[in-house]
Formats: C-alpha cells, sequence, structure tokens
C-alpha cells in the first residue's frame, strides 16, 4: 500500500518536523492509518501523535481506549484521549446522537491540534466511506456539493485513504500483524449505512464490478467543477464587498451589496480569486465540499445579501451563494438541504425562516439575513419589584390607576412613558403572572378589534423586525396571553377603574442604556 502518491497530488505530506494528529478509534482502518503515518514520519521526519475520543456509549468504549492506547505504546506515538457522555450532551444540545459525536469528536481534534502545535489532522476515511457517502447523499436528494462526496482535504484536515479500498486496508492490516477492535454496531441494521454497506452494495457489485471507484471517480470530477463554480459564485459576494466597504460597521453584521453593485468580470475566471484560510478554530465538516469557500478568523454571527446582489448571479447558482453565506457563520452545515436553500430563495418580504443549527433567516427592505439564533429566554414568574428577562429590564408594581413607578425611573428615551408599559388586572383572582416568548397559537382580542388575531400577526402589522418577534414579550395569567409588549392587552384583562391592577414595565436593554448616556 502506497499513500505517496496521493497525499503529494493533494498536499496532505507535513514538513519535516511539524506533527500530525492521527485520529484513532481502534478499528482496523484508523489502526492502518496511524501504523503508516508512524512508519512514514520516521522516514521523512515529521512527527506523529494520535487522538482518541471515547464516546462512552458502548459497553465496550473501555476495551476500544485500552486497545489504543497498548497500541500507540508499541509504536512510540504520544496519545491524547477525552471522554464524553454523548447521549447525554445531544439531550441537552437538542442534536441527534451521531450529529453530537461528530461535532464533540471534531472539536476534540482541533483543541488537541492546537494545543500539540499539529499541522495536519488525519481521519482514516477510505473509498467504501466515499462511495457510501455519496450514494447516501443522492438518496436524500442532494445537490452537487453532496454528490462531490468527501472532500480529500479541508484545511488542515487530511484523508491519506480517501482513495484505498477496504481490502488493500485489511491486506496491510495482515502483513505487519496488527491487530484492531470491533465496532459491534457495525452489524446493526438500525443504521443506514451499515444496511446499504451489507444489503445494497452486493447488488450493485453484481452490475459493476468496481462500484466504489467508478463513484469516487465521479465524486472527484464533481469536486473540481465545485471549486470552479463556488468561485464563480463567490465573486459576486466578493464584488459587492468591495463595491460596498463601509457597509459593515465594526462588529456588526456581514452585509454584502447595494442596488448599485457591478458584475464581476469573468474574463479573470478561472483560479483567481484568492483561496480560503481556515481558522484553527473552526469546526471542521465531515462529508461536505465547498474547500475554498469564504471563512473568517472570527466567524460573525450574522450576515445578509441584497436581494440586488442575488438577483446579478445566473438563477443556477444563486442556492450556491446562498451555501457560500451560510458557511461564514460559526456553525457546521450537514443539515442544510436542497429544501432549506429553495424555502430560503422564495423567502417573501417580511417572512422568517428557522434553518438547522441555529439559523434565522428573514428578508427586510430587499436584503436578506442570516443570523445565529440567541437562546430563548426562559419562562419568567412575575413578582413585584425588578427583574431582568432575556433583554429586557422589567419592573412589576401595584397601583389603582396607571402611575409611574415609585422611583420616577424607566422612562423611555423618548420621556414617553406608554412606550413601554401595560396594565392589566387579573379581577383580583390569585392568580400567576408569567412572562415568556411568543408561542404557536398565541392570540389576543384588543379593545375594539371585531376578533381574536395572531400575536405574530399583530406584531408584523406593527411593524416589528421579524428576527425580534421570536422574543417579543408575552404577558399570560395563568398560562393565557394577556398582554403582549408593544401590542396592547387583551380585553379580558384590561385594567378596572376601581381596584388594583398590574402595571408592567419593559425597557429593552440597549435603550436604556441610550438614555442613560
Amino acid at each position: 500500500m502506497d499513500l505517496m502518491p496521493w497525499m503529494q497530488q493533494q498536499g496532505m505530506l507535513p514538513a519535516a518536523g511539524e506533527t500530525v494528529l492521527c485520529a484513532v478509534s481502534g478499528g482496523r482502518d484508523s489502526v492502518c492509518l496511524l501504523h503508516y503515518l508512524a512508519s512514514l514520519g520516521r522516514r521523512r521526519g515529521f512527527a506523529v501523535a494520535a487522538a482518541h475520543y471515547n464516546h462512552l456509549m458502548r459497553p465496550t468504549a473501555g476495551r476500544d481506549e485500552a486497545f489504543v492506547a497498548g497500541l500507540c505504546r508499541e509504536l512510540s506515538v504520544p496519545l491524547y484521549v477525552e471522554r464524553g457522555d454523548v447521549r447525554a450532551i445531544a439531550r441537552q444540545e437538542g442534536w441527534g446522537v451521531e450529529e453530537a459525536g461528530r461535532r464533540l469528536r471534531y472539536d476534540f481534534l482541533e483543541r488537541t491540534a492546537d494545543a500539540i502545535g499539529a499541522s495536519r489532522i488525519a481521519t482514516a476515511h477510505h473509498l467504501s466511506d466515499q462511495a457510501e457517502t455519496v450514494v447516501l447523499n443522492l438518496l436524500r436528494g442532494t445537490g452537487p456539493e453532496g454528490l462531490a462526496g468527501i472532500p480529500p482535504v479541508r484545511g488542515r484536515l487530511i484523508r491519506p485513504l480517501l482513495q484505498t479500498p477496504r481490502q488493500e486496508i485489511e491486506a496491510y492490516l495482515t502483513a505487519h500483524g496488527l491487530g484492531h477492535v470491533e465496532d459491534e454496531t457495525n452489524d446493526s441494521m438500525d443504521f443506514t449505512r451499515n444496511r446499504l454497506r451489507q444489503e445494497v452494495w452486493p447488488l450493485l457489485v453484481t452490475l459493476h464490478p468496481a462500484p466504489e471507484r467508478s463513484i469516487a471517480r465521479a465524486a472527484a470530477i464533481l469536486r473540481r467543477e465545485n471549486v470552479f463554480l463556488d468561485r464563480l459564485a463567490r465573486s459576486y459576494l466578493e464584488t459587492a464587498v468591495s463595491d460596498c466597504p463601509s457597509i459593515r460597521k465594526s462588529g456588526g453584521p456581514e452585509t454584502f451589496g447595494d442596488a448599485a453593485h457591478a458584475v464581476p468580470d469573468t474574463a479573470t475566471f478561472p483560479g483567481t480569486l484568492p483561496e480560503r484560510t481556515v481558522s484553527p478554530n473552526r469546526p471542521l465538516e465531515d462529508g461536505k465540499t465547498g474547500d475554498i469557500s469564504p471563512d473568517f478568523t472570527s466567524a460573525p454571527t450574522a450576515v445578509s445579501v441584497s436581494e440586488a446582489v442575488l438577483r446579478s448571479a445566473p438563477e443556477e447558482l444563486r442556492p450556491r451563494m446562498l451555501r457560500l453565506l451560510l458557511e461564514r457563520l460559526p456553525v457546521g452545515k450537514k443539515d442544510v438541504s436542497a429544501a432549506h436553500i429553495e424555502a430560503l430563495l422564495s423567502l417573501r418580504e417580511g417572512g422568517m425562516l428557522d434553518l438547522p443549527e441555529g439559523v434565522t433567516a428573514w428578508r427586510e427592505k430587499d436584503v436578506l439575513h442570516l443570523e445565529m439564533t440567541p437562546p430563548s429566554p426562559p419562562p419568567l414568574t412575575l413578582s413585584e419589584g425588578e427583574q431582568v428577562w432575556g433583554d429586557y429590564l422589567v419592573r412589576v408594581w401595584r397601583s389603582e390607576k396607571n402611575t409611574p413607578p415609585p422611583d420616577g425611573e424607566g422612562l423611555s428615551k423618548t420621556g414617553r412613558f406608554s412606550d413601554h408599559i401595560l396594565t392589566l388586572s387579573d379581577g383580583g383572582k390569585m392568580s400567576e403572572w408569567t412572562l415568556r416568548c411568543p408561542q404557536r397559537g398565541d392570540g389576543l382580542t384588543l379593545p375594539g378589534a371585531r376578533g381574536r388575531r395572531s400575536v405574530k400577526r399583530l406584531l408584523t402589522e406593527r411593524g416589528m423586525p421579524p428576527r425580534r418577534r421570536r422574543t417579543t414579550p408575552v404577558v399570560c395569567i395563568n398560562g393565557e396571553p394577556a398582554a403582549v409588549y408593544g401590542v396592547g392587552t387583551d380585553q379580558r384583562f384590561l385594567p378596572e377603574k376601581d381596584g388594583s391592577n398590574i402595571n408592567i414595565l419593559m425597557i429593552e436593554k440597549d435603550q436604556e442604556e441610550e438614555s442613560n448616556g
């Protein structure tokens, strides 16, 4: 097994004196890769270290870790180990178990590589992995990016075995007397990849003698074409940035274009745009292409693109432009499908869309915004006095009529006290007053209205920006929406002329800072 020509062609080889961090699970593929790199490193003068992430998901996880430790001692390779309760973290973060394991594993590899100064991170994906990934992506209805399969190189992540069939790996282990551990879940038909491997693949072999190599060859062709198309799509965004150098404020969202930007000069293609620089702190994505997509030393949490910029590009290129924008955000894009991209392209003015990985999209004034969704504040049980809920300072007091707080503070910067106050009554009943975000089905019947209307529609009619609607304060009495910030009070809970009312003053923190400044 000679990986040198492939590694040289793809620029995988480290220089003498550099370090490669090899991900090792203990399975046949990673054992083969570690042994090969350790031998190659001794001949070429680079160092090799190993990293093992224990997912704590199987009874044999401890056995695997012990095996890797013994192998590294035999090879005189330093080993770095981390353990994580993947199932618990998946529940906590709302991720699938497989996605959680991938995120945690790659985050561990990145942090370890940073700590030891490794210039490369090697994983043991091989030819069968590549072919299976392409087929699975095809079944999911992917675009050209998914059909390009797993990239051989992505930043400092390298995959030296990506053109090596499983038979050569097994032959290498036999020739060098290397053992390995078996993951018992590899035989489980509960996993789609296992069913493809054990049931579908044998049928493909009867139709074509070497389906893996043919599929991998097609993926390589698509990867090369994707490089050109990504550069072409990025050029429209880069042109917008160069034409609007002052449009991004310091620390603000990355914004692309205004209504009068230039179309890029196609005479410069291909290959004239700068290659992507990869931040070592950015989590890597397994099984995705886009190696030349833009990146940030410090990734922003929001990006925007004007409708004019999108319209300036050919229609077929616009989905790719949106993918490049999404890749600027500090999240993985593994779950953003073609259907999500189509939904983004068809998003109307004032509309809002939730995307995977905690990204929210909305269209406002002919600009499409993509932003990381901040965590929604949990419900708050209100009590008299001052409290904080999300981005709001909340003050609650009782009175016989609508009067300011006893200390006279809390006026908005405009001096209009009514801008931020809600006055309600529960009819003197013993009630639980809570503050929460809007939920599906919330509605109010406002005084003088013909009937109940949804909170979403009421906020839209009052010009509340889409990104703020999800965290607009809703006052509930015994769980029922009674009033909404910026909208008003339901007629069932209007203040009484006689009797005690509850006054709730809400000031957004940034407004309070402006009024105090």
